[in-house]
């Protein structure tokens, strides 16, 4: 079942940003990329995770663009995709690359504070 939900994801990934890509004109949604896709394990909904380039408020701009273009998305995604149940589409910006970076920052911190790891003293 796992392996199946995993398929599903790709397969709404890949599809999403095509769509995106392709299909949608809205200048505000030109600058995101579908970084990944969890789809819930009845089909119900699929949570789409994009990261949107710019300021601030083209990011602001660019959530409100896909929120307003979810139901052409969905509808564009069922032509496309052959599943019993199309989920309904929640698009999310994913915060993991701002959060990788901020966790990069505070072991650079660490280091400079620490110096070199006394745990490989006489290793």
């Amino acid at each position: 079942m796992k392996d199946r939900l995993g398929r599903v994801d790709e397969l709404i990934k890949r599809e999403v940003s095509v769509i995106i890509l392709e299909e949608i004109e809205d200048p505000l949604v030109r600058n995101v990329t579908i970084t990944r896709v969890e789809v819930s394990k009845d089909l119900g909904v699929a949570k789409i995770f994009y990261n949107a380039y710019g300021s601030a408020s083209e990011k602001e701009s660019a959530a409100k663009g896909l929120k307003r273009a979810a139901r052409f998305i969905r509808g564009r995604l069922a032509r496309k995709v052959s599943l019993k149940v199309m989920p309904m589409l929640s698009f999310r910006e994913d915060k993991s690359e701002e959060r990788e970076q901020e966790v990069e920052k505070l072991f650079d911190l660490l280091a400079k504070e620490h110096g070199p790891d006394k745990g490989t003293e006489g290793a």
